[in-house]
């Protein structure tokens, strides 16, 4: 259409006169010759023939047109008509996961459906860098241009006011439109967007609308959206619920526009649930005992939660804490720990041990939460988590149950091993006098400490026998008059070392202790085993050395007043005589 310089509007589109175009080829349709697709068909039957038309808005109750025919027609009709466009309804909301596609989500809104998120918990879902990301859908029917006097509206917009906490990903680039056919409009030549708060605004364009096909389909906004998880603290509480507008300008004045809103869809957030914590103390033997002390901190919090499906997902990250945060305790007894309401996160057990006992390791471990639901996602729930992360493990008796968790942490008691020796004489009376040293190796030997009122030995203050260790004591002086004693060799075992000692078996009364001394020979070969005494954690055992009297050396003088030896010395010459006087006669007769 060209308008003339009178301001007439006139058809540059001539009427089919021949099939055959200049080549010879025939068509069936004047349509099918290229160059010539967007002209008017005149033959009897032709599919645009009454798609033809001229439009232009007129205002006020009359308006003067004239109706002009072209040259070259076979035939033509012409009329006139008001046309009108129809403002836009039964818009529809659906709030979607992200994977969620125009198709999708057309044929939930024509089904009635409102997104596989509607009224679902969105820990079904997976975290994103902390976030969850969903996309809210607005469907918009059309109707059918086909149909006589019917017309494209002269505006169309999207009002969408997010609920507070909910934002748009990425600013305008986070708003898309698609047109009946499911394309993907074009930001800023076929639509335009303002954002405002949480106020979010798409206009189409006149581009933008005639872009869109008239066919009674859907044409559809999408808002790619995210709100944070909160997942460090467990996820919070809150139901969010939205809707929107759909703007129709049916004339070019803002008068005439038209409001559809869509229906109310709603998305939740619930809170993980949290657990509370008890730990017993107990000895090696699983005795409760007391004595101990512990501190508890959080140590991380969760960073990640992932779904493998709507019916299950799980913390599944944590990232440890700038500073830690002690955690006061519930309830205690001598012998237990209690904190209750622990959140998900990362924590440190510190013990402070009991006397006589060894530290336990520091005791790491995760309170985690998983989510169970129907494959819809409906019928969520949680369930708490317990996960020991100390390596190796040192809880025992772990028992979780109904967002409960009790545990023991045994402690080994600090075995200790002395010895002490007590110097008697022949008649077990106590010695003075006498000095012991011992050692495992002859350049470094110690002295030991001594009571000569009591005969007491006793290792220095603070040292303690080395397990499994051939050790060598030794009488370093001697009380005078007396003889020296033997060395004495000796070790100390732990139970463990029991059946390492070559060519022996411990006796069955013994091989329930935790200690036992040995006494061997000088090459370590067992010879006896000996039950120590024990005091809390100190193994001691005691070594009886004996010193004997040495006997007078006799003099071969006489004593005076007394014989002495002289009687024994006499008869021993006369027997002598005796013997050299039979030696010279028997000579004499051979």
């Amino acid at each position: 259409m060209q308008k003339d310089a009178a301001g007439i509007w006139y058809s540059t589109v001539h009427g089919v006169y021949d099939l055959t175009d200049v080549n010879g080829t025939s068509y069936k349709s004047y349509l099918d010759i290229e160059g010539y697709e967007s002209n008017f068909e005149d033959s009897l039957g032709g599919t645009n023939f009454q798609m033809a038309a001229l439009q232009f808005p007129v205002s006020g109750d009359a308006y003067n047109f004239t109706l002009r025919t072209g040259d070259g027609n076979t035939w033509q009709t012409i009329s006139a008509a008001v046309m009108h466009p129809l403002e836009l309804t039964q818009t529809h909301k659906l709030v979607t996961t992200d994977d969620t596609t125009y198709t999708t989500a057309v044929s939930d809104a024509k089904a009635g459906k409102s997104g596989n998120l509607h009224e679902k918990n969105l820990a079904i879902t997976s975290t994103d860098d902390g976030k969850f990301n969903f996309a809210y859908w607005v469907t918009q029917p059309t109707y059918d241009l086909g149909t006589d006097s019917l017309i494209r509206p002269f505006g169309i917009r999207f009002e969408d006011t997010l609920p507070d906490g909910i934002s748009l990903r990425d600013g305008q680039n986070s708003v898309k439109l698609y047109d009946t056919e499911g394309k993907q409009l074009k930001l800023g030549a076929d639509y335009t967007v303002t954002i405002a708060g949480q106020k979010v605004v798409a206009t189409l364009t006149d581009a933008g609308i005639q872009a869109i096909d008239f066919n009674s389909d859907m044409f559809a906004l999408r808002l790619d959206v995210k709100t944070d998880s909160q997942v460090a603290q467990g996820f919070a509480e809150w139901t969010k619920h939205n809707t929107a507008d759909v703007y129709t300008k049916t004339e070019h004045s803002d008068a005439s526009e038209y409001k559809s809103t869509t229906n109310t869809v709603t998305v939740k957030l619930h809170p993980l649930s949290t657990t509370n914590v008890t730990i017993n103390k107990v000895d090696e033997a699983g005795a409760a005992l007391a004595g101990a002390k512990f501190e508890l901190k959080k140590v991380g919090e969760p960073s990640a939660w992932t779904a493998a499906s709507f019916a299950s997902a799980e913390i599944s990250a944590y990232k440890t804490l700038t500073t830690a945060t002690t955690i006061a305790a519930s309830s205690t007894t001598e012998t237990s720990w209690t904190w209750n309401n622990l959140p998900v996160g990362q924590y440190q057990l510190i013990e402070t041990a009991p006397d006589g006992y060894v530290k336990a390791t520091d005791v790491t471990f995760n309170v985690g939460a998983k989510l169970t639901a129907n494959a819809d996602g409906t019928g969520d729930a949680y369930t708490s988590t317990f996960k020991e992360t100390t390596n190796p493990a040192v809880l025992t008796n772990v028992d979780v149950k109904d967002g409960s968790v009790t545990a023991n942490v045994p402690n080994q008691l600090d075995i200790k091993a002395v010895f002490q020796v007590k110097k008697v004489d022949q008649d077990n009376k106590p010695l003075a006098g006498a000095v012991f040293q011992y050692f495992t190796d002859v350049t470094q030997k110690t002295g030991m400490n001594k009571d000569d009122t009591t005969g007491m030995h006793t290792m220095p203050t603070g040292q303690t026998l080395e397990f499994n260790k051939l050790y060598t004591l030794n009488e370093s002086t001697v009380p005078t008059g007396y003889e020296r004693a033997e060395d004495v060799y000796f070790k100390v075992l732990k139970q463990a070392d029991f059946t390492t000692q070559t060519g022996v078996t411990v006796p069955a009364a013994l091989a329930n202790e935790k200690v036992l001394f040995v006494k061997t020979d000088k090459d370590g070969a067992v010879t006896e085993w000996i039950k120590p005494d024990q005091n809390k954690n100190i193994f001691t055992t005691t070594f009886t050395v004996e010193n004997k009297k040495q006997e007078p050396l006799q003099s071969i003088f006489p004593v005076t007043g007394g014989t002495g030896i002289m009687g024994f010395v006499i008869v021993g010459l006369i027997l002598v005589g005796a013997a050299g006087a039979l030696t010279l006669k028997r000579k004499f007769n051979d």
